[in-house]
């Protein structure tokens, strides 16, 4: 189905929709709505009747309004501060809600023809002695005073006509259960809109400004005080804010400014485009080496017998050669004797010995290759590059962007290091903390191992346990158990707590005191042999048989324990770990003084007296009956690889250091990227993601496109980006980089690519250059998608310099595959070739110079030209078709037959004044369209009327081809 606009002459919503006031003269300042209450006092049950109570109330009107949300303006035509404006236009606002300019209108439409009078209008206002805009005491909003010299009746419209300025639109499929299907159920697709009726001035600067059509509307915008009628909200009447006047005050919602240039609308300006064959000399330029620099041969003081090379910039002409290997269309001595000097830097060579190393021209991206020398083989990029005089003029020219901005550079560079040196700090206490955690866990939790036998003592399940107390809080355990299916988090601590086992016990200041060689047991030990001394630890390991002091049960909970470490028991939420401790102290005051006796005895005693409460306690019955788990060996073995700080470190460390996306600037360990074989991939390095094409135009905009400035008005030629060019440019500005980090003592290495970005600004459109094959030509390492269809960087480029797109600049511009009428239809599935795209739109585009944009397709010249099996290619430019513009062409092209044939010289209207759509009835009257808009009618027709078509317009590549 097909997509098409409607414009509405009103709109409304809400409880404004039910609005029965019709609009008149003296229209009361708020509208009554009439509602019905129903109201039930007794239960219906109960034979309560409802009562219904009829009400009116008052909506909001113009007098309650002091400011409208500028998130309600969605654009203005023109924009702010636009200084070429089409005169034949006409300047408009639109507003998000369809239902804007009617929302405080306290009215509804006429009934025939559906008009309804905004409540708010645009006026535009020129610029003169006698208009200002600013702030007025007690006014609420801003204040434009038109006074002597400047008249105001010259200045506003005719507010009688201001419903016909007023619409609405929407974007729907055909039908008219469409329509309305769009206005209820999807806002987005329409908006409301504003225009103003006055004809605008060639060269003549204004002010827009949307100000209150109804008198109440302007006093309370202005802070003025309301008579006792018309602040009554009964007696209220509205009447027009300006009839007439002289000089006048009016509040302004919101405003903004420009100026009109020449007439002229999209069509006009299109029509003007015209294909340019380019100057002599154009796109290309002599390039003479014979003063280079280069050691002439044996008794000759230059090479007076070397011809020029051509030389291209950035965009060259289509089917320009590409540079040929250098021996081709230099001497081969010449490149011999550059090669020499390039290769005589290499001081590490086995050639000839000396002092000092040569200095002498660079080797460009010897440092991202690692080389110090060239290549012995002819072919490969690194020779095409260095051996050229063409390429090392485009790397010089990067080498001279560097030098030209090394400080703003390296002032970029400083800032991105200071994140890099403090993740280089965290990463050497990391390392420390490694060291000393592997240290730590060694000796107290891991076994050693000499020839594959353990050296000493294994630590016991219980002691383990006890000396990981502190991290069962963070470990997961193997088996969930009751903490998953409570959503507790499945730790450690969570599973010992839900199985029972002791707590207590497991803190750190109780295993100091109840240790073997602890304080309390120290002196509990009576003096032993060295024979009772073996015999109490090879009873180490012994498990303790822990029973209740009256029951002699054994305790189902209790786990394995070493004799001379404290045992524990748990009685429901009580932990009373003394009973263990209580034994052994009975144990060693056997042979101990009276007085380790008597403490002993004293703390039975106490134990005893507490037996009935913990007996009640232990024989309590549980809330959930279950078999303990204990912890045995295998969880032992898990929550040791748990803790373990090799695996628990590094994910700690990487959590805390952000690599970003390009992986440059971060402090993240050595790169894991694979380059070319033999070439160490770069550690952390700045990078500079601006665009560098930006900076040739700023620079060198020759550099460019040689003789850019040979274009002429309105023209459109076809060119080809220069890969070759574009990527020696980016490997100088990379070398010379390095070479300045290098010099200001930077911490990274010189291998990095600093720059990728040419376009686009941060879009690489360069592989990183130690990923580059050698074996590859110069202008193949381009990133995917800056390749063009033969395999080559060489891509399209639409040279224009045009009034158009200074007036236009949202202009749809984009490649059509030119059809026959044969395989022309409107199935895509009937085409010859569906496959096949039949519309290429930019990759990219930017400004050439003030005055000339440039174009990126992804074509060649190949693919879009005629040929004998094909048509070849258009180039579109087409005007923006979801920003209507409004207006009507300067001069009359024929007899007035229908709308599009209707000029500003068919209105009674000069220059400078508002039109009367009463007035210009007349002068319509040879326009006989039935089905057509109707001039007078409402604010729909007139906006249709008053509609500029979107227009397009295609050059054939044929023509553009140099």
């Amino acid at each position: 189905m097909t997509t098409h606009y409607s414009f509405l002459s009103w709109v409304r919503g809400g409880a404004a929709a039910v609005i029965t006031e019709p609009d008149a003269d003296d229209l009361p300042g708020h509208a009554k709505v009439p509602i019905e209450l129903k109201l039930t006092t007794t239960p219906t049950e109960a034979g309560g009747k409802p009562d219904f109570i009829n009400l009116d109330i008052h909506l909001y009107g113009p007098s309650d309004i002091i400011g409208i949300d500028p998130h309600q303006i969605i654009r203005t035509e023109p924009r702010h501060q636009t200084s070429n404006f089409m005169p034949n236009y006409l300047a408009a606002i639109e507003f998000d809600r369809p239902d804007f300019p009617w929302l405080f209108t306290p009215a509804k439409a006429e009934a025939q023809q559906g008009r309804l009078r905004p409540w708010l209008c645009l006026v535009v206002v020129r610029k003169q002695e006698g208009v200002l805009i600013g702030t007025q005491p007690g006014a609420p909003l801003p204040v434009l005073d038109i006074h002597d010299p400047a008249i105001a009746n010259d200045e506003l419209p005719d507010l009688s006509e201001s419903w016909a300025w007023a619409h609405s639109q929407v974007l729907h499929e055909q039908g008219d259960a469409n329509l309305k299907k769009a206005l209820t159920e999807q806002p987005n697709l329409a908006i409301s809109r504003l225009l103003c009726p006055r004809r605008l001035e060639a060269h003549q600067s204004y002010v827009a400004c949307l100000v209150p059509t109804f008198e109440v509307g302007r006093k309370v915008g202005l802070g003025e005080t309301l008579s006792e009628t018309e602040n009554d909200i009964n007696t209220q009447v509205l009447k027009p804010a300006w009839s007439d006047p002289q000089d006048i005050k009016l509040p302004v919602y919101y405003h903004w400014e420009f100026s009109t240039g020449e007439a002229g609308d999209f069509e006009d300006l299109a029509k003007k485009l015209g294909p340019q064959a380019l100057p002599a000399g154009a796109g290309s330029r002599k390039l003479y080496i014979g003063q280079s620099g280069v050691p002439a041969p044996s008794g000759q003081t230059d090479w007076e017998d070397l011809d020029s090379l051509d030389f291209a910039g950035v965009f060259r002409p289509a089917g320009f050669p590409s540079p040929v290997p250098p021996d081709r269309d230099a001497p081969q001595s010449w490149v011999a004797q550059l090669k020499n000097v390039l290769n005589a830097s290499d001081w590490t060579s086995t050639g000839e010995s000396s002092d000092a190393p040569i200095v002498g021209p660079p080797i460009y991206a010897r440092f991202q290759q690692s080389l110090q020398r060239l290549p012995d083989a002819a072919a490969g990029w690194v020779n095409e590059l260095n051996l050229d005089a063409r390429n090392r003029t485009a790397a010089g020219l990067g080498v001279l962007c560097v030098q030209t901005l090394q400080e703003a550079l390296m002032h970029s560079a400083w800032q991105q290091l200071g994140d890099f040196q403090q993740a280089q700090q965290l990463i050497r206490q990391s390392e420390l903390a490694q060291e000393t955690s592997n240290a730590i866990y060694t000796k107290h939790l891991r076994t050693q191992q000499t020839n594959g036998n353990p050296v000493g003592r294994p630590l016991s399940r219980a002691l383990f346990y006890q000396m990981t107390a502190p991290a069962h809080a963070r470990i997961v355990v193997r088996d969930q158990g009751q903490s998953a299916a409570e959503g507790l988090p499945p730790t450690l601590a969570r599973w010992a707590e839900a199985q029972h086992l002791p707590s207590l016990g497991t803190i750190s200041t109780f295993r100091k005191l109840s240790r073997s060689g602890g304080p309390i047991m120290r002196r509990m030990e009576p003096k032993a042999s060295a024979g009772q001394r073996a015999q109490s630890e090879s009873a180490e390991t012994r498990p303790l048989d822990l029973r209740t002091a009256d029951t002699g049960a054994t305790n189902p909970t209790a786990f394995e324990i070493s004799a001379g470490l404290t045992a524990m028991k748990p009685l429901g939420k009580v932990r009373l770990d003394l009973i263990g401790q209580a034994k052994q102290w009975q144990d060693n005051a056997e042979n101990s003084s009276e007085a380790d006796r008597a403490r002993a005895d004293r703390m039975q005693m106490a134990i005893n007296k507490l037996q009935a409460h913990l007996k009640k306690l232990t024989d309590a019955p549980r809330a959930e009956e279950r078999t303990p788990k204990l912890f045995d060996q295998e969880m032992q073995d898990d929550l040791k690889a748990k803790i373990d700080p090799k695996h628990v470190l590094p994910p700690l460390l990487i959590s805390r250091i952000h690599a970003p996306a390009n992986g440059s600037s971060s402090a993240s360990a050595q790169s894991s990227e694979e380059g070319v074989p033999g070439v160490q991939a770069p550690i952390a390095h700045p990078t500079f993601p601006q665009s560098m094409y930006e900076v040739i135009r700023e620079l060198k905009p020759d550099m460019l496109m040689a003789g850019a400035d040979q274009l002429k008005e309105n023209s459109v030629t076809l060119m080809e980006t220069n890969p070759e060019f574009i990527e020696a440019f980016m490997v100088g500005l990379n070398h010379e980089m390095a070479r300045e980090l290098l010099w200001r003592g930077y911490p990274t290495d010189q291998r990095g690519t600093y720059f990728q970005s040419f376009w686009s600004q941060g879009k690489a459109d360069i592989n990183k250059i130690h990923t580059w094959d050698l074996n590859s030509r110069l202008g193949q390492n381009l990133e995917d998608g800056h390749t063009s269809a033969n395999g080559n960087g060489d891509q399209l480029a639409l040279i224009i310099r045009a009034e158009l797109l200074r007036r236009f600049p949202n202009t749809v511009i984009y490649a059509v595959k030119a059809k026959t009428e044969r395989t022309l239809c409107k199935d895509p599935d009937d085409r010859e070739h569906p496959d096949e795209p039949v519309e290429v739109y930019p990759i990219h585009r930017g400004q050439l110079t003030d005055d000339a944009m440039f174009i990126l397709f992804n074509l060649t010249s190949e693919q879009v030209k005629s040929s004998p099996t094909q048509n070849g290619w258009f180039f579109m430019f087409q005007q923006q078709p979801t920003e209507a513009r409004f207006g009507l062409d300067v001069t009359a092209s024929g007899e007035l037959l229908t709308w599009d044939d209707l000029a500003w010289a068919h209105l009674e209207t000069d220059p400078g004044r508002y039109i009367s759509v009463a007035r210009a009835v007349d002068s319509l009257s040879s326009i006989n369209d039935p089905n057509g808009p109707k001039w007078n009618f409402n604010g729909a027709h007139m906006a249709d009327i008053f509609l500029q078509k979107p227009y397009r317009v295609g050059i054939h590549a044929d023509n553009l081809l140099s």
